[in-house]
Parts: structure tokens; sequence; C-alpha cells
């Protein structure tokens, strides 16, 4: 039942963009050439564009989130060298308790997508709460 609700919403969702693309289109069709206005806009060019103060920003969110992710990694690696196991819900929380340990995090800005072994090849998988014990060896991709 969720899954068809899902699929209705999204079924709505494709329809209406589909539909805008397509009176998008027509609208243009219909217009003389020499009465539409085409040029890039902008604000394109200016958010490609970072300067210094932003570079910096990024650089430093970068070296956050790689010792966050080293730290993480350095855990798990005791954890399961200690003969301990791990699901891959368990590997979200703790990856998401080693960013919020720095300065500056709000939030994750999406889901992490922690999937080990044969879940590791499946593309944008999200793991449910019952997922894959994870014991050595392993192949994990987050």
């Amino acid at each position: 039942m969720l899954v068809l609700l899902i699929w209705q919403c999204i079924s709505k969702t494709m329809i209406f963009l589909l539909l805008t693309l397509i009176f998008i289109v027509c609208i243009g069709s219909v217009l003389h050439k020499d009465s539409r206005f085409e040029k890039t806009s902008p604000i394109i060019l200016m958010k490609a564009c970072k300067n210094d103060f932003e570079l910096a920003g990024m650089r430093a969110a970068h070296l956050r989130d790689g010792a966050a992710v080293a730290e993480f990694l350095a855990w798990l690696e005791e954890w399961l060298g200690n003969g301990m196991t791990i699901t891959e819900f368990e590997i979200d929380i703790e990856l998401t308790k080693s960013r919020a340990s720095y300065d500056l995090f709000l939030e994750p800005s999406f889901a992490t997508i922690a999937g080990v072994n044969e879940n590791a090849a499946i593309i944008h998988y999200r793991y449910n709460y019952s997922s894959s014990i994870i014991d050595l060896p392993l192949i994990l991709l987050f």
C-alpha cells in the first residue's frame, strides 16, 4: 500500500513536470523568434565563480569532513577488530556522530548511503533498520 502511495505521488509529480515542460516548449514555439528573449542568466556564472572567502570555506569544510571520516574509519577498524558487529544503520549513526563532533556541523546534507558487500553495488542504496550485520571481511561504500 505504501509503495503504491509513493508511486502515485511520484507519478503526479512527474506528470506535472512533464506537462510544465510541454507547456513551455509550446509557448516558445508559438512566439515569433524576434519576440523571444533568450540569454544565459548571469546568476549561473556568479554561482560558478567562487571568491577567495568561499574557496577557503569549502577547503576548510573538506578538511573537517576528511578528519571526521578518518576518525570514523579508525573507530570502525577497532570495533570490528575487537570482534564486534555493526549494522549499516549503526554505521550511519556513528559517521554522523563523528561529523557532528566538529565545529560548524549543522546536519547531514543528505542521508548516508552505507552499503556493505552486495548492498554496496546498489545505486543510492538506503538501509533499513534490520539491515545487514557487518562482519569481516567487508566492502563498505559510503
